[in-house]
């Protein structure tokens, strides 16, 4: 599930990924050409960078900051449709928005990004869904023998990566306890091949990452001295290919040890026109920011161009709250 050498480092990978936004849904529309849209909401809990400060920052402007991120910070969007926002009773900024992409495996959503999702055509002219890897990893030989080690090296390895697992896990369980990551995929055609994901009688593909789960799942693996003994051996740099870390994590999470993925097949249709609806998000975008009292920019504006003074807070009712 996730792209690193160790149990140790795949734990900290998720704690930094999930740190920025404790629950988080995305509903995936694509099409043949794997260009599609997300609807994504989010529940986000800003870090504010004058901790400690006798001035507390202004809630509204943090949660200017957190919508600004979403839409200035995302790569492979072209247009945001029907974003909203407001501020939740216990201080966190809930966002609500579409986005349309030319590729899924280019889209790159801040805060929501949390997980790499790509799909790819392959030569039987169906379409794989991939899941926290890529298909060129996927198809990667296995990584080559690991040197042999004296009897030492290994426990000493052993010793090692647990106590930086035991350092890391407090701020880890943090970030965890109420992290959440729920997506869902409507594929051009009927879903076929199905791995560690859930399909619905209607077709439609759900992943749901639990943060605490994920926690109990990393605390199993770093216990198990078996699993721990053969990360270590390895060295860390065991090759490429960590399909073999990936599919354990696989195992514990989701029931299956093979990587989350789909394939579609067959009659692939579009599921809906997608340079019709990104023309009307583009029409429709400065009406939008003035109506969020965000300054003017373009449609989808690079992370590189965002910026500027944030504006005095509209009021509430300018705001349209996301349901």
């Amino acid at each position: 599930m996730l792209k690193a050498h160790s149990a140790i480092v795949a734990a900290m990978a998720l704690a930094a990924m999930l740190a920025g936004c404790l629950e988080v849904k995305q509903d995936y529309t694509l099409n043949p050409d794997c260009s599609g849209k997300v609807i994504v909401d989010l529940l986000a809990q800003e870090m504010p960078i004058n901790v400690g400060q006798a001035d507390a920052p202004d809630p509204e402007v943090l949660a200017k900051q957190t919508v600004r991120r979403m839409l200035d910070g995302a790569d492979g969007v072209d247009a945001w449709a029907d974003v909203a926002y407001n501020r939740t009773d216990d201080g966190r900024t809930h966002f609500k928005g579409t986005a349309y992409f030319k590729d899924l495996s280019k889209l790159k959503l801040s805060i929501a990004g949390l997980i790499g999702t790509t799909l790819s055509k392959d030569d039987k002219g169906g379409l794989t869904l991939l899941i926290g890897g890529s298909p060129e990893a996927a198809k990667s030989p296995p990584p080559p023998a690991p040197p042999k080690l004296t009897q030492e090296e290994p426990d000493q390895r052993i010793k090692a990566q647990r106590e930086r697992f035991k350092q890391m896990r407090p701020m880890m369980e943090m970030f965890f306890a109420k992290a959440r990551v729920e997506m869902s995929f409507r594929l051009p055609a009927a879903p076929a091949d199905v791995s560690n994901l859930r399909k619905d009688p209607d077709g439609t593909l759900r992943f749901v990452l639990d943060g605490g789960k994920a926690l109990q799942a990393i605390d199993q693996l770093m216990a198990d001295d078996e699993y721990v003994r053969e990360r270590a051996a390895a060295g860390p740099e065991v090759g490429k290919n960590t399909a073999w870390l990936n599919d354990a994590l696989n195992e514990k999470l989701f029931g299956s040890r093979a990587p989350v993925r789909a394939r579609a097949g067959g009659d692939l249709k579009p599921l809906f026109d997608y340079a019709a609806e990104v023309k009307a998000a583009k029409d429709a975008y400065p009406k939008m920011m003035e109506r969020l009292g965000l300054p003017s920019a373009p449609a989808a504006p690079p992370a590189a161009e965002s910026g500027g003074k944030e504006p005095p807070p509209p009021p509430a009712a300018a705001r349209d709250p996301a349901k």
